[in-house]
């Protein structure tokens, strides 16, 4: 073989293998761009997964915390209830006392009435079978 063409195949094949060899750093460099996209992928579908979680927690605590005020709500409304009953209850008590009180009041004024017209129809303190009175 002549010296020439042993540079040429020398040289045709160190094109080749630099070629290679820049045809693998390409494939090399595209292969990191797809797994760091792969990697962002993944980390921000972590990162929703957590922001989810924690949104369904504080929409849980938030919906307990109502729920609990509506419960005090709702106890602080009863014992209000409560008392007003009581208030009232009482309230009807006393009246009711009052009404006996003024009942017992009219029916004593009603008999010292008869008792004043008897005494002055029988002014004398004679009742009528003769007897002192």
């Amino acid at each position: 073989m002549k010296k020439r063409s042993l540079w040429l195949i020398t040289a045709l094949m160190t094109f080749a293998l630099l070629g290679v060899f820049v045809m693998q750093l390409y494939y090399i460099r595209e292969s990191y761009k797809l797994n760091s996209k792969l990697f962002e992928q993944n980390v921000n579908q972590a990162l929703n997964a957590v922001v989810n979680k924690v949104q369904a927690l504080n929409a849980v605590d938030h919906i307990g915390k109502k729920d609990l005020d509506f419960k005090l709500q709702r106890k602080q409304s009863d014992l209000d209830r409560a008392q007003e009953y009581v208030e009232l209850r009482e309230k009807f008590k006393e009246e009711e006392e009052k009404r006996k009180r003024e009942n017992f009041r009219q029916i004593v004024d009603a008999l010292n009435y008869q008792d004043t017209l008897v005494k002055m129809n029988f002014g004398d303190g004679v009742d009528p079978f003769g007897r002192r009175v």
